[in-house]
């Protein structure tokens, strides 16, 4: 079983995203130091993340965690990352 990760508002939260992130966007430090100064760095890493994320589900190697299938008013179970 996994560990849940430390809170991303924590400096300890902070680094566990950005080794995980790291592993799968050689350029991260690139988007950090180009992300505007005033954005707190837990919503950077939430937006990264994100895309990182949306990409996966796109081109169609996203992992799914759930169920698969979908609800009655068409939403999809599961998380896809």
């Amino acid at each position: 079983d996994e560990v849940p990760m430390a809170s991303k508002k924590s400096a300890v939260g902070v680094g566990q995203r950005l080794v995980h992130l790291r592993s799968h966007l050689p350029l991260l430090d690139d988007v950090l130091l180009t992300s505007p100064e005033k954005v707190p760095v837990d919503d950077v890493l939430d937006a990264i993340a994100a895309a990182w994320s949306a990409r996966r589900i796109a081109t169609g190697i996203a992992t799914i965690y759930g169920p698969p299938g979908r609800d009655d008013e068409g939403f999809a179970f599961g998380i896809r990352i």
